[in-house]
């Protein structure tokens, strides 16, 4: 008789490396719809970019001083600007203050719960546009931002116009108090700069009260989903001046879609 020796040979798990196959082509197809997106989103910034249809807002003159050293009054094409002026104050995580002018993409803010929460781009910026404000003063004192800039409001729990805002609306406070609406008046800055930064938690504390890093529209959720492609891949954002092309692009969409409104 003959007899074989040496090691026994174990059949391959065939459902184990079925499920192993399955899972990589689901990773493959995950990562090519992720670059799929990028590739597309990257392509309407460049169009975007040439587009001239979609110009900047720009404020001139319509009174000059007696000796025509300065401007006494402006009109601005700002009806849809949403941003900060140049002289709101946010904190660094590391407890310094730091005007939105002197702030920059990479930069680490105070978040909630003493978190870091990263710049990843300016959805708007402008550091010589003048535009129309809303000062609003609280019980724990004063924000001012543009009218279409979102707010939370505590008693809606819920995001609101800062433009709507009224006394006895109540805002978050950096400290986890309540600070309490007592005054709204509009103003126009004289001084040139308007900031939109955009952090990964869409959201951030300007003078110590909560505001969101978006506008125009009052859907925080879906705003925040709209700017994933900037929080994935801060390089797009490149320093532009004016709003960023990938801010515009999502403003255009959803002003295409009229029947997506709710």
């Amino acid at each position: 008789l003959n007899h074989t020796t040496g090691s026994h040979h174990t059949p391959p798990d065939s459902h184990s490396t079925t499920m192993k196959q399955r899972t990589r082509r689901v990773t493959t197809k995950r990562d090519l719809s992720l670059r799929a997106f990028v590739l597309i989103a990257l392509t309407w910034c460049v169009l975007l970019l040439v587009d001239s249809s979609l110009a900047d807002w720009s404020c001139t003159c319509t009174a000059a001083s007696v000796n025509g050293t300065y401007c006494q009054a402006w009109k601005c094409d700002t009806d849809d600007a949403a941003c900060f002026p140049a002289d709101a104050e946010v904190r660094l995580i590391s407890g310094q203050v730091v005007t939105m002018d002197e702030l920059a993409v990479g930069d680490q803010l105070l978040g909630q719960d003493g978190q870091p929460d990263e710049v990843v781009a300016f959805l708007h910026r402008d550091p010589t546009l003048k535009s129309a404000f809303v000062r609003i003063v609280t019980t724990l004192g004063d924000l001012r931002l543009t009218p279409k800039h979102l707010l939370f409001e505590m008693k809606r729990n819920d995001v609101m116009l800062a433009g709507e805002v009224l006394p006895g609306d109540r805002l978050q406070h950096r400290s986890g108090g309540v600070a309490t609406v007592l005054e709204v008046e509009k103003y126009l800055s004289q001084r040139g700069g308007v900031y939109a930064p955009a952090t990964v938690s869409g959201q951030l504390y300007v003078n110590d009260l909560l505001a969101s890093c978006y506008a125009l529209y009052e859907y925080q959720s879906a705003a925040h989903l709209a700017m994933l492609p900037l929080r994935l891949l801060p390089a797009l954002d490149q320093q532009f001046v004016g709003v960023h092309p990938y801010a515009r692009l999502i403003d255009y969409i959803w002003s295409a879609l009229p029947s997506l409104h709710l």
